[in-house]
């Protein structure tokens, strides 16, 4: 990502970008130790300060309860624990085209609970 950083910086000091005052937006971090626009700073900022602002899923795999490789079974209770179950969009194998909030994990979650 430090990498990326850096290609965007030169990008923005091209004159295709200076042509059209185009400059990237540089959202000075306060409790970094690290010089501003240092590769510790950017690493810093990263850390703390990177977010998705999209609708994650798939990063708790389901399936069968003799699939090593899962998290949670097929009734979304996770794998060696008592009462925990995921209900949510990150037992979904694939994302859907649609806006995650759609499918209804909650809902099923919860008939399964009761």
């Amino acid at each position: 990502m430090i990498r990326a950083k850096r290609f965007i910086q030169k990008l923005a000091n091209t004159k295709a970008f200076k042509d059209y005052g185009i400059t990237p937006s540089h959202l000075k971090f306060d409790n970094c130790p690290h010089e501003f626009d240092s590769d510790k700073y950017w690493e810093h900022y990263i850390r703390h300060l990177t977010l998705t602002a999209w609708h994650v899923c798939g990063t708790c795999k389901m399936g069968a309860k003799d699939d090593q490789t899962t998290v949670v079974d097929p009734s979304l209770r996770v794998r060696g624990l008592k009462n925990v179950r995921v209900v949510d969009a990150s037992v979904m194998p694939h994302l859907t085209s649609g806006n995650t909030n759609a499918p209804v994990i909650g809902e099923e979650g919860a008939d399964l609970i009761k």
